[in-house]
């Protein structure tokens, strides 16, 4: 599965509740048992964990406190205000990060079908902020399937039960506030960090049902029940949310939860606007714009593992059934953007890298690294084309959705190897598309006021994509200052040497790249109005040519004969891995 090295790690630590004491233990292990902030969500805290290291009680600022003067106006109040202007200082407090992001549990009685694969019920987490605009994040962790190429039902199922124990396929464990670890970037409450949302009330939906919230079968599997009910869940969700003053809606999710954005945001928009009127409605896809293409030996490894679990739990029941009626003979076309894409009428936004990590090592199966890294070793020439070839495949795969003017969908798509975008690159400056264009975070916000098309595409291809190519070999690409090399020497994120050599790169060696590390000022709405012009396709000043050029190559669509070979797509269906 996606995420595996975190699955790894998860596994070790999962467990119930085991004896042992926190006391002089808070944030270290006791051996047989952890006290710190994560041991909630794994299961295996110390007996008296919340009694020696849970939260203190807010200090009171005045008649009430902080965490109370915070909820009652957050996007007004912080900690940081209240020392500023009161002399507070909010000792055990949310401190600074809005109000806490509070688990509600979905009522048996009105969503009975509401489940986790293990069946318990699902629900979701819910920071109160402005209510007139709402930020909804369906939680992404890969599928469950068979780890075979060729899946088999049972392995499927395997899979799936040994997911159910998890939480990642149930509610039992889960914590009833949300950590600030998972809220950051696009989820952050602090408007530094995220100066697009940060005041929003948002509701972060948890994964557990292993299908990208699109299943709807109950199969019974060595003695149990597992519930595939995903797409049960997602409408229990916004059934039960409040959204009669709400005028924006944002439904965002990453990897397999982005995925879910893109197959259900039209039937989610079209039922919230016949319950609830007129509310402006966006999708916003953070690495879920998956490729149906071979891996390096010619098989379609990952793609059958997904019709694997579609075909089991009964997902392609919720896929868009325009996309279904076009594509009858091959129904399993619709799991995948690339098949799907120009039919979304909603308006969505993609946030994709060029070169997926994720799409390298689970779809294209490499288990190497460009120019090496990672602690890899480096490419072959045959694999070097493989990797080069998904920058194409990309533009081609949502040339279609882009080139559909009417709709104004958009996309921010870096050269850099990365798998989700919207935490530690949200905002970080030396992120931009193309070089010394706009940030993530920037570009959403001038998207949502644009009514145009914002298409971001790097002009530059790996490793020519300064400056993060020079991150790329890194194993934490984060917004830090400076990071550690593979020879292990510090030097700043801003000056990159890379050697290279690779087939396809037009080059040898590139020269070392001086690049200043600068701090970008987000512009005001009306900068951000005046500049549309820099970055949709209409263009109104000189300015506006100058970048326009820059952005040609991703604004004309790509025909057959300019894509790299990516198999045979024809009707039959044992070669196509269906079965």
């Amino acid at each position: 599965m996606r995420c595996f090295l975190w699955s790894v790690i998860a596994g070790v630590y999962h467990g119930a509740a085991k004896p042992g004491s926190c006391v002089g233990k808070c944030g270290e292990w006791d051996e047989d048992c952890w006290c710190n902030d994560a041991c909630e969500e794994y299961g295996n805290c110390c007996l008296d964990y919340e009694e020696q290291c849970g939260r203190k009680t807010c200090e009171k600022c005045g008649k009430w406190s902080c965490d109370e003067w915070i909820s009652w106006d957050p996007a007004k109040n912080s900690c940081e205000s209240m020392l500023k202007d009161w002399g507070c200082t909010c000792k055990g407090c949310h401190c600074g990060h809005g109000t806490e992001t509070s688990l509600v549990i979905l009522s048996e009685e009105q969503y009975p079908e509401a489940r986790c694969l293990d069946g318990t019920m699902a629900g979701y987490y819910v920071r109160k902020g402005i209510s007139e605009q709402m930020l909804v994040f369906l939680e992404g962790g890969g599928w469950c399937y068979d780890q075979s190429c060729s899946p088999t039902d049972e392995g499927t199922l395997t899979d799936c039960q040994k997911r159910s124990y998890k939480n990642l396929g149930s509610s039992k464990s889960w914590e009833k506030i949300l950590p600030e670890r998972k809220l950051t970037g696009m989820l952050s409450a602090d408007p530094k960090a995220n100066p697009v949302f940060h005041n929003w009330t948002l509701v972060y939906v948890p994964y557990c049902d292993g299908t990208s919230f699109s299943g709807d079968a109950v199969v019974s599997f060595k003695g149990r029940d597992l519930h595939f009910k995903g797409r049960k869940i997602l409408d229990a969700v916004f059934q039960s949310l409040r959204l009669d003053v709400t005028k924006q809606l944002v439904v965002s999710g990453g990897s397999a939860g982005a995925l879910a954005v893109l197959l259900h945001i039209d039937s989610i928009a079209q039922e919230v606007t016949r319950s609830h009127g007129d509310i402006e409605i966006f999708g916003l896809a953070d690495a879920g714009f998956f490729l149906d293409l071979p891996n390096m030996k010619g098989e379609r490894c990952w793609p059958n593992q997904m019709r694997s679990i579609f075909n089991i739990s009964n997902g392609y029941k919720s896929l868009s059934s325009t996309c279904l009626k076009r594509n009858s003979f091959q129904p399993s076309d619709c799991i995948f953007p690339q098949y799907f894409g120009d039919l979304i009428e909603t308006r969505t936004f993609l946030a994709h890298s060029f070169y997926d990590d994720s799409e390298m090592y689970y779809t294209l199966g490499l288990d190497c690294w460009p120019g090496g890294g990672r602690g890899q070793r480096a490419c072959n020439k045959k694999e070097m084309r493989a990797f080069d070839n998904l920058r194409v495949q990309h533009m081609s795969g949502w040339s279609r959705m882009l080139n559909t003017q009417a709709r104004a969908h958009g996309v921010w798509a870096p050269a850099c190897i990365a798998h989700t975008l919207t935490w530690g690159q949200w905002t970080d400056p030396l992120w931009q598309v193309p070089e010394g264009g706009a940030a993530l975070a920037e570009t959403v916000q001038l998207w949502l006021g644009a009514k145009e098309t914002v298409r971001l595409e790097d002009p530059a291809s790996w490793p020519n994509n300064r400056p993060c190519a020079g991150m790329d070999d890194e194993p934490s690409l984060t917004s830090a200052p400076g990071y550690t090399n593979s020879r292990g020497d510090r030097q700043s994120r801003g000056e990159v040497h890379r050697d290279t050599g690779h087939a396809g790169h037009g080059r040898a060696k590139t020269k070392t790249l001086a690049v200043p590390v600068t701090i970008i000022a987000f512009l005001s709405t009306a900068a951000l109005t005046a500049c549309v012009a820099l970055v949709v396709i209409k263009r109104r000043n000189s300015r506006g040519t100058e970048v326009s050029e820059v952005l040609r190559p991703a604004e004309t669509e790509l025909t057959e004969t300019e894509l790299p070979e990516t198999g045979d797509r024809g009707d039959d269906s044992a070669q196509r891995g269906e079965k």
